[in-house]
């Protein structure tokens, strides 16, 4: 308590310093920075269990059960094969995985937390810094409490800070141009976190064991899901390869330090004070990279094969065919791309290839593959872009309200490998589109995709984009309000689709989405730790109408010890996939699917679905989807809605309005099943399928079964196959479900 003391008095001792140095030389601080200290951390609240009197825990005991056996016991994961082998105990899992797997009661106060602690950074002076230091803690790593950077204190300053960063590259050249001094003022800050950012990921380069150099790293660290020519990617059974991507030697926590610095720099400049400032330009060529600072004219950034360290633009509608905030190379360790205003385009040079068709982002110089029976045309770029941390920290605000357009192809918009990958926008009505990995995705990482304003945003992709955490990685796409709409191409090509990431489930009648909050974990080959478990994969949409397309493994899905969380707040929502999709999840994993708005919804009504869905889980895993209030439409897909299939627990919960549910199935809600896949081996185990609607005049438009089916003010479920480990159970009644 003392030593946090002193430190606290010494960081406002440099403050003021810093004020009154300022005010001698006729500046003021106060209309340059926000303020001068980190913003309160979020208190969450504590989780409880559903209470006596609660449909959901009369609904247990109706089944002979109650909440501490509404979770996987530890007699029933031995009869795994790859529990057995270590999966539980797998190095890569998330720290707190273990507490949201086994209390599924309790998945929507983990949502409640969670997305409340979003919303309440997003309104926050620094809000990416805020969120930085909240997904670093959420991978394993607490770096609350580091303190600002106080250097900066004096004018003259800013000089010192460019020696520094010049030093730690290895050497600059001549500086072009200059800027005013207040500016100067106002950048040092950012300046010495930039410095701070390259020096950790040297201290991550000390780490290195092995044959890979950190140039490998930044081509082929991410290579397990971007695909390279090369065929190269980790190895999950080689220690030096697995040390490095745990971050084992504390270099990634200090990345992330330096990641959530350099941010509160950025957002703690009143950077209107400098809008629309003409006649101003400097450049400085850094072995690092170049530092470009524009004035407000429109400017047009050709790809000049130069790493770019810090470019600042002070408005304008400017044209950016540079990757911008996007490590470029290895020594290109930190890229931070900054622009005030003006309606923007960023891009890319455009290379027409043979594979090109209508409805693909058009190809770069690296082309299209030519096709197998896995991957259709599928992009070959290999360029990073629009807020990347590849093997470093890759950071693209956009400060502005005007209409922006982002195009790109693999791994953009706030993508990051064993890094920090950024991207803002604060305003306007914004399309973003890319091709795979982007848009908020993370493997050994950080990925962050926000869009802070009103603005009504377009987001398109394929693959692996728009909230997903694969290994060791949090990636988070959030955005505050607007009718938005989320889209990863369905790939039926009767349907309008385009096939380009085959399913294994539906073949050539739908791609392979894992987008919109998904947690991917990698299964590999065998059962002998060459697997690793998934990352925390969250889109959080606070309000708007809003639009969610996609496939399969999408919209709060999890795969292999991942957790995926869909939350969305205000608005009248369309959603439409195919399998394993809103609170579906297949193996070990956690799916939560949650809109807890006033709206009127409506689930899989533009296609027809197919399996696993609406709180379905698969092969010990936990599914859960919950819907607050307002009249809601369902499609209702096999073994969905409250399923549960090979010792999965499945939950499904209305809590309010005149619901219309539509299914050609009897196989699911409110069902416990044992398939044949795993009767063998592990019928003794468990699988529990809970079906709630806990109010409202609900219709349920189903087929005639021997089973029970659901109906307005009545209680259903059933055994599939009338053992004794399948419990099934489906209720329609006013009250308190006891799941919020």
């Amino acid at each position: 308590m003392v030593v946090e003391k002193i430190r606290l008095f010494l960081a406002l001792l440099a403050i003021l310093v810093f004020s009154v140095s300022c005010v001698n030389a006729g500046i003021e601080t106060g209309k340059i920075f926000v303020g001068t200290v980190w913003d309160a951390k979020f208190e969450s609240v504590a989780c409880k269990y559903p209470g006596d009197g609660s449909i959901l825990y009369d609904g247990l005991t109706e089944m002979g059960l109650n909440d501490n056996l509404f979770r996987f016991q530890g007699n029933e994961l031995l009869k795994s094969d790859y529990y057995a082998a270590g999966v539980l105990s797998d190095e890569f899992k998330l720290a707190w995985f273990d507490d949201v797997w086994k209390n599924p009661s309790r998945a929507g106060c983990f949502n409640k937390n969670t997305a409340s602690e979003l919303d309440y950074y997003l309104e926050q002076a620094h809000p990416v810094a805020d969120i930085l230091s909240y997904a670093a803690l959420l991978s394993g790593d607490n770096i609350y409490g580091i303190e600002p950077y106080t250097k900066g204190n004096l004018p003259g300053d800013f000089n010192k800070a460019i020696n520094a960063i010049c030093d730690s590259a290895g050497g600059c050249g001549e500086v072009s141009g200059d800027i005013p001094e207040e500016l100067k003022i106002a950048i040092t800050p950012l300046l010495w976190s930039i410095f701070g950012g390259m020096e950790a990921r040297k201290k991550m380069d000390g780490e290195l064991q092995g044959n890979h150099d950190p140039e490998w790293w930044f081509n082929y660290g991410g290579g397990i899901i971007i695909k390279n020519t090369a065929d190269q990617e980790p190895d999950l059974l080689n220690s030096d390869d697995r040390s490095y991507l745990l971050g084992a030697g504390g270099g990634r926590k200090d990345l992330y330090k330096s990641a959530a610095g350099i941010a509160f720099s950025i957002e703690n400049i009143r950077w209107e004070a400098f809008w629309n400032m003409e006649n101003v330009e400097y450049s400085l060529k850094t072995e690092a990279g170049w530092i470009l600072i524009r004035d407000s004219t429109n400017h047009k950034y050709w790809d000049e094969g130069r790493d770019l360290l810090l470019v600042i633009d002070l408005g304008g509608d400017d044209q950016y065919l540079e990757p911008m905030g996007a490590n470029e190379s290895a020594k290109n360790s930190v890229s931070i791309a900054i622009d005030l205003s003006g309606n923007d385009f960023y891009g890319y040079e455009e290379f027409g290839t043979a594979y090109d068709r209508e409805g693909l982002p058009p190809s770069d110089k690296f082309g299209r593959f030519s096709g197998n029976t896995r991957l259709g045309n599928v992009s070959m770029s290999d360029e990073c872009r629009q807020g990347a941390g590849r093997n470093g920290i890759g950071m693209l605000f956009d400060m502005g309200s005007g209409n922006d357009s982002y195009q790109s192809l693999r791994c953009s918009q706030g993508y990051a490998h064993i890094g920090v990958g950024v991207q803002l926008d604060q305003g306007g009505d914004n399309i973003f589109t890319s091709e795979s990995a982007s848009q908020g995705f993370a493997q050994f990482g950080i990925g962050l995709h926000i869009t802070s304003g009103d603005g009504n945003d377009k987001r398109s992709s394929f693959s692996y984009s728009q909230g997903l955490g694969f290994v060791k990685g949090i990636g988070i796409s959030l955005d505050k309000s607007g009718a938005d709409s989320y889209v990863c191409d369905h790939g039926d090509s009767e349907k309008g689709g385009i096939p380009l990431y085959y399913s294994a489930q539906l073949k050539d009648k739908g791609n392979l989405s894992f987008c919109q909050g998904v947690g991917y974990g990698y299964r590999g080959e065998g059962k002998v730790k060459n697997f690793g478990s998934g990352g925390f994969g969250i889109l959080r949409d606070l309000s708007g109408d809003d639009i969610y397309d996609a496939c399969t493994f999408t919209q709060g899905s999890a795969y292999w010890q991942g957790v995926g969380l869909l939350s969305d707040g205000e608005g009248s929502d369309k959603y439409d996939a195919c399998w394993y999709m809103q609170g579906g999840s297949a193996h070990y994993a956690v799916a939560i699917h949650a809109d807890l708005g006033l709206g009127n919804d409506e689930y899989n009504l533009k296609r027809t679905p197919y399996h696993v869905g609406l709180g379905s889980g698969h092969d010990f895993s936990v599914g859960v989807f919950i819907n607050e209030a307002g009249d809601e439409i369902y499609g209702v897909p096999n073994l969905s809605a409250g399923a549960s299939n090979c010792n999965g627990i499945g939950l499904f919960v209305d809590n309010g309005g005149n619901d219309l549910y539509r299914s050609d199935s009897d196989y699911g809600s409110g069902m416990g099943n044992v398939s044949e896949e795993c009767k063998d081996t592990r019928s003794a185990s468990r699988s529990i399928g809970i079906m709630i609607d806990a109010g409202g005049a609900d219709v349920y438009e189903y087929p005639k079964s021997v089973f029970p089916t659901p109906a307005n003010n009545a209680k259903w479920g059933h055994s599939r196959n009338g053992l004794a480990s399948e419990y099934g159970f489906g209720i329609d009644k006013e009250g308190e479900s006891g799941v919020h």
